[in-house]
């Protein structure tokens, strides 16, 4: 089975926003934002996740896991 996503989505740990919108967007303006939860699908059930850049592996999801958490790390 394969999952299919943005390269953006990946993350490394347990966490998910779900369905609340207001983890979208604090800001002042009104307008409507929508944050579905589609699926959780435990990452041994999968042969790979397809993303613009291509089909990832576990090795290549905890790499780019690893680039996103320095990047969201960097004011810390």
């Amino acid at each position: 089975m394969f999952a299919v996503c943005a390269r953006d989505k990946v993350r490394g740990d347990d966490h998910f926003d779900g369905e609340d919108a207001g983890a979208l967007y604090d800001g002042e303006a009104a307008i409507g934002t929508e944050n579905p939860l589609f699926e959780v699908v435990p990452a041994d059930s999968l042969s790979g996740v397809v993303t613009e850049s291509g089909v990832l592996n576990a090795g290549d999801i905890g790499a780019v896991a690893a680039e996103h958490a320095a990047l969201a790390a960097w004011d810390d």
